[in-house]
């Protein structure tokens, strides 16, 4: 308060001497009268009135945050995911977590070998026959497949790349061309076979060597035959002209597969080497192969599967277990025809019919008889030249839709 007060007191002489009316003898009791107010006012500074506390709202607690359980939660995204990467990563950041057992049973499911399972496919409608003198064919639906064969498979061709090929839906005859259908053709139009005008068949005969032998045909294969056998020693001229003079009569639209219907009707959903499996000697269920069964004059096959199929030479057909789509003899009793031209390298001819072209190399699809495991195959392709036949050979007609 001492450092204070002079200034005061000179405020209070200076105010004095400026108020107005004041003259030299200033009121002795308004000078005391306004220097009580001035002390007033600095007791006032001195101690301030208390003031009154004001009441706060009182505050609310704060929610008490949920406690998280980390390892449960990690253990439901990893069940969501359902991978194994996820279920590897649970146990990683938990490998002593309330779910690690649970976890590992799942990996060690996850890593069991697994039977493969084999598709199930539906066998396509058979095709009642619209006449006497027309074959009973099955409807074939369009799809895509692998056409060929893996470089790994046994008995395998440098001339079966494998590639995707897309076929649309057509009918096939469920079994190869009979020798009474032929001979019904061949009434009806005189027609004279290539073996017939020509030098003869080439033929495979008992006790001798396969060999061009004139005097051979159709008619005489050598070997006994009835009219429920295949046609055999017929070309792919013949063959052409059958399908014209069945189109004639019926108005309808037959010809031969192209190679690419042929293995995709062959295969009939299947991806195996063969359309019952891998193993060839299972071949005597489905196909008249080279087996154990003995000639007519006791002879033996050199190579031949290890099984009994009871024929040395063509059966009659649909003698056999057929393919998933009801077709007989695909593999296996006569090789037959395609309308295709040869391509070794699968250039896109095999999609395609090819009649035109007089001279160059059709190919030729299924394997005979004769013929070892690994000619017996989906895959398995051949050629022979327009004129070319054989009492191993005959063909299996096709319709467009």
């Amino acid at each position: 308060m001492k450092s204070r007060w002079p200034w005061i007191g000179l405020g209070i002489v200076l105010g004095l001497t400026v108020l107005p009316g004041w003259g030299a003898d200033p009121d002795p009791e308004a000078v005391r009268r306004l220097m009580e107010k001035y002390r007033r006012e600095a007791e006032a500074e001195k101690h301030p009135p208390a003031h009154k506390p004001v009441a706060k709202p009182a505050t609310k607690p704060a929610p008490k945050k949920p406690t998280v359980n980390y390892d449960r939660e990690a253990w439901r995204s990893a069940e969501k995911c359902g991978t194994t990467a996820c279920f590897e990563a649970y146990l990683a950041d938990y490998p002593k977590g309330r779910y690690a057992r649970m976890a590992r049973a799942r990996l060690k499911a996850a890593s069991a070998p697994r039977t493969p399972v084999t598709p199930a496919v539906v066998a396509p409608a058979t095709s009642p026959r619209r006449s006497l003198i027309e074959p009973e064919t099955v409807r074939i639906p369009s799809g895509c497949f692998q056409m060929g064969s893996s470089e790994s498979e046994r008995g395998r061709d440098e001339d079966e790349r494998q590639h995707e090929v897309c076929v649309d839906a057509f009918e096939i005859g469920k079994d190869e061309v009979t020798m009474g259908e032929f001979k019904r053709f061949v009434e009806a139009t005189n027609h004279r076979t290539d073996a017939e005008r020509n030098e003869g068949c080439f033929v495979l005969i008992d006790g001798e060597s396969a060999a061009w032998r004139e005097g051979y045909s159709w008619r005489k294969p050598g070997y006994t035959q009835h009219d429920n056998y295949p046609v055999v020693c017929v070309s792919w001229n013949d063959a052409i002209a059958y399908t014209v003079w069945l189109n004639r009569e019926t108005r309808q639209s037959y010809r031969l597969p192209t190679e690419a219907e042929w293995e995709y009707a062959a295969r009939a959903g299947t991806t195996t080497v063969r359309y019952w499996g891998n193993d060839p000697n299972q071949a005597c269920q489905y196909a008249n192969v080279a087996d154990r069964t003995l000639s007519p004059g006791g002879r033996s096959w050199d190579e031949k599967h290890e099984c009994t199929d009871g024929y040395w030479s063509p059966a009659p057909v649909g003698r056999f277990r057929a393919n998933n789509w009801q077709l007989n003899d695909m593999l296996g009793n006569v090789w037959e025809w395609t309308c295709s031209l040869y391509d070794k390298n699968y250039g896109g001819v095999e999609k395609n019919c090819n009649f035109f072209d007089k001279n160059s190399a059709r190919t030729v699809r299924g394997g005979s008889y004769s013929d070892v495991a690994a000619a017996v195959r989906s895959a398995n392709r051949d050629k022979f030249t327009p004129l070319a036949r054989a009492n191993l050979t005959g063909f299996r007609l096709a319709r467009s839709l």
